[in-house]
């Protein structure tokens, strides 16, 4: 099932209903009221956060993100077992060139 992230709309009326849930007697719904007001702002604030939760579940997939976040991929997945990154040892010359070089002939 995917996720679809809820509207602005949505998110507010959620919060009014959670206000209205959990104060007996209490009215969101009425204009300008205090609780009215500060549920909205409530309701903003939870909106932002999923739109930033569902912003970076792109990120964490490489065939969605975006640049910077490949490049992190690539520092963090894309290294040798001696610590220096796969594209360094694709530029270089070979291993086995290298220590033919080092090595002194009899």
């Amino acid at each position: 099932m995917p996720w679809t992230t809820p509207t602005l709309r949505e998110v507010r009326s959620l919060v009014r209903d959670a206000v209205h849930a959990s104060l007996p007697g209490a009215d969101a719904n009425v204009p300008n009221s205090l609780l009215r007001v500060m549920s909205d702002n409530q309701g903003a604030l939870c909106h932002l956060t999923l739109q930033y939760i569902d912003w970076l579940s792109l990120q964490l997939l490489p065939d969605t993100a975006e640049t910077e976040w490949l490049d992190r991929h690539g520092q963090i997945w894309l290294v040798n077992a001696d610590g220096t990154p796969a594209a360094r040892w694709r530029r270089s010359q070979p291993a086995w060139r290298a220590s033919r070089a080092s090595s002194t002939a009899p």
